[in-house]
């Protein structure tokens, strides 16, 4: 009887397991949740786990083994966020970069200096389309007007796709960028923001009718190529004032090419030249001790009268002008450009008074002048801010200081004189000086 009981419970047993295994078969078949949470690894392990910890399997520690770490301490922290670096960018713009003997240290150095390049090269097919649309207001021919405007619409589409594309590398890159990660990103805000300007001004030139509006028509859109331009002057300034301050940021001012230092219209230093002697040579005995910002009014209205590449021959004739002037009364003063109409003259072991004396001097030469260009005369003005230099001030904080300056001078009526004075501006009184007429000379561009 032993036998054939053993043999009956053996028989009912491997009924059971298989009637279980064809109900859990079924279940899956008919997805049934509870049954699929059985396949769950992470189940069968709270299981493993909680038999191990309710005493049905004991593990028995050595005295000298250490107990296994737990699984707060089994997890890694996480890796610190490592800088971007030019390997980032893409491929073509790494070659363009190295193709000019650069290869920025990070991501956000090269994004500067490649929409350093390549505006000049966008600036350049604007400077060209304006002299076309000026020769087509004379004869208006709508199939040159209209290839004209397709011309334009191809390269600010190029470049507006460059500016969101440079805009998207530092956007996706927060927390990424290092040092310069404040100025980068703020670059890429005002990139997706002239994109957005640049794309709808496109339109608008899209939007005339060259059929029908003849010179109208030509005119309107040389007034569009003329914003064009002028978005493309103020991306330039704003490019190098970021560049500067990355690599300001970045510490490595003092690498930067050399070339790279100077305007390349006037010679003279430019934003990062200004920035290089802020880290080098300003910090000794040569700091100066006074500044004083130079700008020219409404210049814009010779670039639409000339043209802007006669208006690029005009600003270095004046910067020529100013270096005589700076070196003739103010001997221990350097001269920069320090953007667009915008120059800078640094002095030192000179008080504030003595260099708005200066300042007065060139304000009331320059009115005095005249900008000659293929027989055309154009009056020029300047406004002119004066102030001291902490001994540990920046570079940025004393053009902050200009800036004020400067837009009290301009709203008290431009081509006046005014200083940093008691914690305030205050108007310069014009003293009566003796200048002498001049006429600047301003060179037609052989493009």
């Amino acid at each position: 009887m032993l036998p054939g009981a053993i043999t009956l419970a053996l028989f009912i047993f491997v009924i059971g397991v298989f009637n279980f295994l064809l109900g859990y078969v079924l279940a899956m078949a008919l997805a049934d949740p509870p049954f699929w949470g059985l396949l769950s690894a992470e189940i069968w392990g709270t299981v493993w786990k909680g038999i191990s910890s309710g005493g049905l399997i004991h593990k028995t520690t050595e005295p000298n083994e250490d107990p296994e770490p737990t699984e707060a301490a089994v997890q890694k922290s996480p890796a610190p966020p490592t800088i971007a670096t030019f390997a980032e960018l893409p491929d073509l713009w790494q070659r363009a970069l190295q193709d000019e003997g650069l290869k920025p240290g990070t991501l956000a150095s090269g994004v500067a200096h490649f929409l350093r390049m390549e505006g000049a090269v966008y600036r350049e097919h604007l400077l060209t389309a304006e002299g076309r649309a000026r020769q087509a207001i004379a004869n208006p021919e709508p199939a040159v007007l209209e290839q004209l405007a397709a011309d334009l619409r191809f390269i600010n589409i190029d470049w507006t796709r460059k500016l969101r594309q440079a805009a998207g590398l530092v956007e996706e890159r927060m927390g990424r960028l290092g040092p310069g990660e404040g100025p980068a990103l703020a670059l890429g805000k005002f990139l997706r923001d002239q994109a957005g300007q640049i794309a709808e001004m496109d339109r608008d030139v899209h939007g005339i009718n060259f059929r029908n509006e003849g010179s109208v028509a030509a005119r309107r859109m040389l007034g569009e190529m003329q914003h064009f331009i002028h978005l493309s002057h103020s991306l330039r300034d704003v490019v190098l004032r970021t560049l500067a301050a990355i690599c300001r940021y970045e510490d490595n001012l003092l690498q930067v090419d050399r070339g790279l230092l100077y305007d390349p219209s006037t010679g003279l230093l430019g934003q990062l030249g200004l920035e290089a002697l802020f880290a080098s040579e300003f910090k000794t005995e040569a700091r100066p001790t006074v500044a004083m910002g130079i700008c020219l009014d409404r210049f814009g209205r010779i670039n639409q009268r000339l043209g802007a590449r006669s208006g690029d021959q005009a600003i270095r004739a004046v910067a020529g002008y100013l270096t005589e002037l700076t070196k003739t009364i103010c001997e221990k003063g350097l001269l920069a450009r320090q953007a667009g109409g915008e120059f800078l003259v640094m002095a030192r072991e000179t008080s504030v008074e003595e260099l708005a004396a200066v300042g007065e001097h060139i304000r009331q030469s320059l009115e005095a002048a005249s900008v000659s260009f293929q027989g055309t005369d154009v009056c020029l003005t300047v406004t002119i801010a004066v102030t001291a230099v902490a001994a540990d001030a920046d570079l940025s904080g004393i053009l902050d200081r200009l800036h004020a300056v400067r837009a009290f001078a301009k709203t008290a009526g431009r081509n006046r004189s005014a200083r940093w004075e008691n914690g305030a501006p205050l108007l310069t009184l014009p003293p009566a000086i003796a200048v002498a007429a001049k006429t600047i000379s301003v060179q037609a561009s052989a493009a």
